[in-house]
């Protein structure tokens, strides 16, 4: 129990930062699981973004989608052009000022903000979003594994 106060609330309070721990994990997941629902008409089937953000989501989806991991397709071998193609994306990533990943065909959808629990001192989490839609050609960059999306 101590170890898990130093983890949850007095590490993070020093850092400035909370923990992993505190992120509002099941709460992120159905927002961005409805959300994708409402823009597509379609069950979430791909999330992309960094390991942790994208990771978090698949885990707590109600269809547990694959994750694309660091968008690249070097990092996950399970996800194809056309896979990409036939299902459509979700990317996310941390708002903190910067811009939206580098992928062609990415459709900014918003930002969403998710409160910490009471416990945690800090600024909402602002997490931005966007779409992949289906039906796109794309290519990958041979030297680097990313991934380029046209729109048909």
């Amino acid at each position: 129990l101590c170890g898990y106060a130093l983890a949850v609330k007095v590490v993070p309070d020093l850092r400035g930062q909370p923990s992993r721990l505190s992120w509002p994990a099941s709460r992120i997941a159905q927002t961005f699981a409805m959300a994708y629902r409402d823009r597509t008409g379609r069950s979430l089937q791909i999330v992309g973004g960094d390991d942790w953000l994208a990771g978090l989501i698949a885990m707590r989806a109600p269809n547990r989608p694959s994750v694309f991991s660091q968008n690249r397709f070097i990092t996950a071998p399970w996800i194809t052009p056309d896979r990409i193609a036939r299902e459509g994306m979700l990317i996310v990533w941390r708002a903190r000022g910067a811009p939206a990943p580098h992928i062609d065909g990415l459709k900014f959808a918003g930002s969403f903000r998710f409160p910490w629990p009471p416990m945690v001192r800090a600024r909402p989490l602002i997490i931005d979003w966007g779409v992949v839609p289906r039906h796109s050609a794309l290519r990958r960059s041979i030297h680097t594994g990313a991934v380029g999306v046209l729109s048909r």
